[in-house]
């Protein structure tokens, strides 16, 4: 399986997906399914001495010969942020209120205009993305769903502080496990995708989790390709 370089090759960047050289939508599944694979089994986030465990990822690929995924923020709000290589990109630089936000892990190749960003789609038990950039930033303190949530401007500094930051370095990291967790895997569509996205991307598998959520019925158990 191909993953981009990294010189240590314990480190999760050495883990992140290669995206250059495909020829198929099968071979971009199977080099996400061995990345996503790794990095939930085999990291966990850690921010100032708390963790999660990363349960769903999901992709955003836009690949200008193989895949022209409308859905990615390359396409649809001419973000360049995608082109990066092992940074996080918390989305559109904080502007969504909380309740739309996001964080993606960056694996893109500008030299090619590749955009990719691996979406923490969940943590733990909690299914969704803001629900997992909330918790990032408010370390899981009990709160009432608000329906016209705001980031504070503290939380707003905290995101600015991860925003471009190495996945290694920094506030928030991907800090390997002792031990690899040998969690079940599903796969399946990803989630929110509206009917204005083709169907050919908009029922590729291209959501990996380590459970299955009443929001996601049409996951399927994992099995790596012969």
């Amino acid at each position: 399986m191909r993953y981009a370089k990294a010189s240590d090759t314990h480190s999760a960047l050495s883990y992140l997906p290669d995206f250059r050289g495909v020829s198929s939508q099968e071979d971009i599944e199977d080099r996400f399914y061995a990345s996503a694979k790794m990095i939930m089994q085999s990291y966990k986030l850690v921010r100032q001495g708390s963790c999660w465990d990363i349960s769903a990822l999901e992709l955003y690929l836009y690949h200008p010969a193989i895949w022209c995924d409308p859905s990615t923020h390359a396409t649809r709000f001419s973000n360049d942020q995608q082109l990066d290589w092992g940074t996080w990109y918390v989305h559109r630089n904080t502007s969504p209120a909380p309740n739309r936000s996001g964080l993606d892990i960056t694996a893109g190749f500008p030299s090619e205009r590749i955009s990719a960003g691996l979406l923490v789609a969940a943590l733990g038990e909690k299914d969704g993305s803001a629900t997992a950039l909330k918790a990032i930033v408010r370390f899981d303190r009990p709160y009432s769903f608000v329906r016209r949530d705001r980031w504070s401007a503290d939380e707003k500094k905290t995101l600015c502080e991860i925003n471009h930051e190495s996945i290694e370095v920094g506030i928030l990291r991907l800090c390997e496990r002792e031990t690899a967790q040998e969690t079940p895997l599903f796969i399946g569509p990803r989630k929110r995708l509206g009917k204005s996205v083709p169907e050919k991307f908009r029922n590729a598998h291209l959501r990996m989790a380590t459970r299955r959520w009443p929001t996601s019925p049409n996951m399927v158990s994992f099995s790596p390709r012969g």
